[in-house]
């Protein structure tokens, strides 16, 4: 669950680790991120069928409050490693290659958002960049990008004379 809820919201490991269950808005069906990268708040979408499994989620394992993922035994949230390791056998088990990080989840996430036409500034603020330039980096990953400006070119020229 974990690793579908960072998939789908674009979430760093260590935001995804300190969710905690009051920062989850149910009817608005978005996350708040209190404690984020630099100690950045910000709020981002919930898809309504990771909300959905989320709420499978909680209904099975009922966390110790207040943390979302939390151990039972211990009432604190799981250290980093523990999700690395899920991550990491789940990756072999779908014989991914090495080079397949928990990190790549934001990445593509990032990437799907773009391709689907959300305005870079959007993707800013959805991933807590300070900065544009860090943000940027995803428009090299994404196809669409190439193929609005070949479109564009292409309408550019076609109404020559």
């Amino acid at each position: 669950m974990f690793l579908k809820l960072l998939q789908g919201t674009g979430l760093r490991l260590s935001e995804g680790r300190n969710l905690q269950i009051g920062d989850i808005d149910k009817d608005r069906l978005i996350l708040k991120v209190q404690r984020g990268k630099g100690g950045k708040a910000r709020i981002v979408p919930l898809p309504s069928s990771v909300y959905g499994q989320l709420r499978s989620y909680w209904d099975m394992q009922r966390p110790p409050k207040p943390w979302l993922f939390s151990n039972t035994n211990t009432g604190n949230p799981y250290v980093s490693r523990s999700f690395q390791r899920a991550f990491n056998h789940a990756r072999k088990s779908c014989d991914f290659n090495d080079g397949v990080t928990i990190h790549t989840l934001r990445h593509s996430y990032a990437t799907s958002l773009l391709e689907s036409g959300v305005d870079l500034s959007v993707l800013q603020k959805l991933l807590g960049h300070y900065s544009i330039s860090s943000t940027v980096i995803y428009l090299h990953l994404s196809t669409r990008t190439f193929e609005d400006a070949r479109k564009a070119i292409n309408g550019l020229f076609n109404h020559e004379n």
